[in-house]
């Protein structure tokens, strides 16, 4: 379904830019003929191995970039399941991931070819490295649909709290679903200019990659983690023309908030803002800099990239979850088995549902209920078995862990987390993940990794207890060897002794006493 989506929406736009990086442009028509081409090649190698249908095949090792497009949309038209992975990644993370995801094949350019090589010296069977910008690859090849489709697309990799990170499986219906669904709900167009700021790794980047891709709209990738990008987006922003801006609240409005001479931008008409929960000063921040443009809160997560949004038309609306999207229902838990279901249309009902009441789902807690969430987490049944749930009245149900409410207005609000995930830069991040690698450390006795805020932003602080000083330089050098840099301290508070509550866990809220506010609900 998607690969007769891709070669659909090429062959309606095959003239237009289907991408534009660092001064290369890529048609919709190269685009397809490069990646079928790369396709070729990774079918031939998934043939000759006999790989497993429905099993990972390919890791994506891209930095951002053109090569990254053609080797998505590759792996896609030689239908096999693909496993992004960031090139800025540790060593360490990326053997991690390839190993759990079983991958045989690693698809990368020449900057990611180090890595690549390395990665398959540390795995214990033997794989294939294809570069999709080697000269072998001539252009020339058709398109060609696989002749068997396989339900299951990509697996993305995201944290976990046992400190091994969780591999959430999606199908190649539900990526078409999100993409149209986006580019109805923003009236996307081939005339759109769309920002890329999130690497491959993050599923933010699939609705903005495919949304582009099947509405025959232009992909604009930019790393925004190198700082000299950072300083010259207002003129990136303007000398392209960008229509569509997509990233996380936090780049938003450290972006917009800090540039001084901010140019005229008449062509964004458009700031879609998800992955953290938006404060009522965004809107202003927008409404301010950006007058002609609207402002747009998607929710999604990587189990379900986009579920809900709205238009943000005052500052109140900021905290709003917005409704559900065509083909999904939201679910807040009100206690025993009890539910208050929320339409597309809005109309609220409450119902009971027994098989739920045996999950204990705390009161106040959102639930996703939609045939396009993710099927669970690669080999992890224990996982995938509390997170997602069948139910005969609803469908699969995901447990977001988020706490939502409904107000005086009817409007569905965020109340924060049950747990201790939490999002930084727009990546979920289990603090449990980063303690159990501090925890290895020699001498460490205990610690927690606690989200602090501080000047209006959140970070990383770590309370660690060891026979001796620690500083946040060596902690961090530790880390930055098997985590990625997103995960990374802000601040190390060394102690004697860990306050504990009566049932012996370490008091979170104690130890954050003093220290800023902690976000963690």
């Amino acid at each position: 379904m998607l690969a007769q989506a891709l070669v659909a929406s090429t062959r309606r736009h095959s003239a237009r830019a289907a991408v534009r990086y660092g001064g290369q442009t890529l048609t919709y028509e190269q685009l397809i003929t490069e990646a079928s081409a790369v396709a070729a090649e990774l079918r031939r190698l998934a043939d000759r191995m006999e790989l497993p249908e429905e099993e990972p095949a390919c890791g994506l090792l891209f930095n951002h970039g053109i090569s990254g497009i053609i080797g998505v949309v590759a792996s896609v038209l030689a239908g096999l399941v693909y496993v992004p992975l960031d090139a800025s990644y540790p060593p360490g993370r990326l053997s991690q991931i390839s190993r759990h995801s079983g991958i045989r094949i690693m698809v990368t350019d020449l900057d990611g070819l180090a890595a690549a090589e390395a990665i398959g010296s540390g795995l214990s069977f033997p794989g294939e490295i294809v570069r999709v910008d080697a000269p072998s690859f001539k252009p020339g090849s058709k398109p060609e649909i696989p002749g068997k489709m396989h339900k299951r697309q990509y697996l993305l990799y995201t944290s976990g709290s046992t400190g091994v990170p969780k591999g959430v499986v999606q199908q190649g219906a539900s990526i078409v679903h999100f993409a149209e669904t986006y580019i109805r709900e923003q009236g996307i167009t081939a005339d759109d200019r769309l920002t890329l700021f999130s690497t491959f790794g993050h599923d933010a980047a699939v609705v903005d990659i495919f949304a582009g891709l099947l509405s025959g709209a232009c992909l604009y990738p930019l790393d925004l983690r190198i700082p000299e990008n950072l300083l010259r987006l207002p003129g990136w922003l303007e000398g392209n023309g960008i229509t569509v801006w997509h990233s996380v609240p936090s780049l938003f409005r450290t972006f917009f908030t800090s540039v001084r001479r901010l140019p005229q931008l008449p062509s964004l008409r458009l700031a879609v803002l998800g992955g953290e929960a938006l404060r009522a000063g965004d809107y202003s921040l927008c409404s301010g800099r950006l007058p002609g443009t609207k402002l747009y809160s998607l929710y999604g997560q990587t189990e379900s990239s986009y579920s809900a949004g709205h238009f943000i038309s005052s500052a109140r609306d900021a905290s709003a979850v917005g409704l559900p999207l065509a083909g999904t229902k939201l679910l807040i838990a009100r206690g025993e088995g009890s539910f208050t279901v929320i339409s597309p249309r809005g109309s609220l009902t409450q119902e009971s549902c027994e098989l739920l009441r045996t999950h204990r789902i705390p009161a106040g807690e959102l639930l996703i209920a939609s045939a396009y969430v993710a099927e669970g987490y690669f080999n992890a049944a224990d996982a995938s078995e509390q997170a997602f749930i069948t139910s005969p009245a609803f469908g699969t149900i995901y447990r977001t862990g988020d706490m939502a409410e409904i107000d005086d207005t009817g409007r569905i609000m965020f109340r924060g987390r049950i747990d201790a995930q939490i999002k930084i830069r727009g990546y979920r991040i289990e603090p449990g993940e980063i303690e159990s690698h501090i925890l290895t450390i020699a001498g460490v006795k205990e610690c927690a990794v606690l989200p602090i805020v501080r000047d209006g932003q959140a970070t990383l602080t770590g309370f660690i207890q060891a026979d001796h000083s620690l500083s946040l330089a060596s902690v961090n050098l530790w880390l930055s060897q098997r985590l990625p840099d997103y995960m990374l301290l802000s601040e190390v508070i060394m102690k004697e002794q860990f306050p504990h509550t009566l049932t012996g866990k370490i008091d979170r809220r104690g130890l954050a006493d003093n220290y800023g506010e902690m976000i963690i609900s």
